[in-house]
């Protein structure tokens, strides 16, 4: 009888010990709490070229995806706003927990842009919306 409950103390303390080691890795990744992204447009009224570049220098995430949503048939006009749809990787050891970033957390730098939403997908991915400004103007 004695051993079979050393045995279950065994078992359990080693089950035990387990759990919280998932529970300390799990506690060391850093929530990300903003994000920062330079755009380079090469959009122009009367051009139908949709070439947009979008970078970010951090190691907390990677620009995985970008997509003009509202390429037009033919020419951008003066009036059209190229539409973006961005999506953002965290890197190991960092997470987007549920809304850690707003549009307000969204800082854009080049040819610049309006944040106009912030979701997430899970964890280790975000999306963000935006409307870049055409080259020249």
């Amino acid at each position: 009888m004695k051993k079979r409950r050393i045995l279950v103390l065994c078992v359990l303390s080693a089950i035990l010990t387990g759990a919280v080691q998932l529970t300390a890795s799990a506690s060391t990744e850093t929530k990300i709490t903003s994000v920062s992204l330079q755009i380079d447009s090469d959009i122009t009224a009367g051009d139908s070229d949709s070439d947009v570049e979008v970078t970010s220098s951090s190691s907390r995430y990677d620009v995985d995806d970008v997509e003009v949503t509202n390429e037009p048939d033919d020419e951008w006009e003066e009036d059209d706003k190229p539409r973006l749809k961005i999506t953002l990787t965290a890197e190991d050891g960092y997470y987007f927990a549920s809304g850690s970033v707003t549009k307000s957390d969204v800082s854009l730098s080049g040819d610049d842009g309006t944040v106009t939403s912030v979701s997430r997908s899970d964890s280790d991915t975000l999306f963000g919306l935006c409307y870049a400004r055409r080259s020249g103007g």
